[in-house]
């Protein structure tokens, strides 16, 4: 099992103004889970696509917003139906 790790920023754009967010290559999430606040997060695109890319869709991830972390794993990710673009991140908490 290796170690992911990847820096967000909290997101205040949110519905469908995150357009504009994908345009300039920053991707949208959100993180939860059990006793945890839902957290509206952004992500750089080509560190994420990247991490994907080593594996990490089926491992757990640490995830830095504002010095803190969060170990989590994927809930859901969603692609572009025709060009396969990441569109969003669903990340749960784990314990």
């Amino acid at each position: 099992m290796s170690d992911f790790n990847i820096s967000a920023e909290p997101r205040t754009v949110v519905g469908k103004h995150v357009k504009k967010l994908r345009r300039q290559d920053i991707i949208p999430g959100v993180i939860y889970g059990k006793g945890v606040e839902p957290q509206h997060v952004q992500f750089a695109g080509m560190p994420l696509r990247a991490l994907f890319r080593a594996g990490a869709k089926t491992e757990q991830i640490t995830v830095t917003v504002d010095g803190t972390a969060h170990k989590t794993v994927v809930q859901e990710l969603q692609r572009h139906l025709t060009r396969g673009d990441l569109m969003h991140l669903d990340l749960m908490v784990v314990e």
